[in-house]
């Protein structure tokens, strides 16, 4: 009896320690759009050569690297903006090799789609860097918006919180 006493104490202590993200809703600054973070985010505002803006945004939560970028097109991209999955691809491609810098990756998933927002869709890749960090990529967008959401770590990830993440977005209607 003392055996178990002492095991059901020691899970209690394990299950309590462990850190569980508590997602909550934020504003991408003041581009009208929703998002699901585990902490509190500080954006960074950037324009981009065609002078969009680009919201960024990260945190390491229990060894996970949560982050997003947002690019808010500007009023000559959303015109030009035919082939809009072809786009928010290039951005993807863009950040591949400039900052997550993938020594492995997948090839796209195409046609993922958020509940409530028919207008919006989706890509998912998997990449890997140099140093063994794992990452999974979700991007979206709906025409006027591009968001790229990961999760990075070289552990794995609880694959609920992945989902929370990723299908949190919400865009401006």
């Amino acid at each position: 009896m003392k055996k178990l006493s002492i095991f059901i104490i020691l899970l209690i202590g394990v299950i309590t320690s462990a850190q569980v993200p508590r997602f909550a809703k934020y504003n991408i600054a003041d581009t009208g759009a929703q998002f699901y973070f585990p902490t509190e985010p500080k954006f960074t505002k950037a324009l981009s050569n065609d002078k969009s803006e680009v919201y960024t945004a990260s945190t390491i939560f229990a060894n996970v690297d949560y982050g997003i970028i947002a690019v808010k097109l500007n009023e000559d991209a959303i015109k030009n903006n035919d082939l809009p999955e072809e786009k928010m691809i290039s951005y993807v491609d863009f950040l591949n090799e400039h900052f997550l810098k993938f020594t492995k990756k997948t090839d796209y998933g195409k046609g993922h789609t958020l509940e409530n927002q028919p207008d919006v869709i989706g890509i998912l890749e998997y990449g890997e860097t140099e140093d063994g960090t794992t990452y999974t990529v979700k991007a979206w967008t709906n025409k006027s918006m591009i968001v790229v959401m990961y999760v990075g770590s070289k552990n794995d990830v609880n694959v609920n919180f992945q989902e929370i993440y990723f299908k949190g977005i919400r865009f401006e209607k």
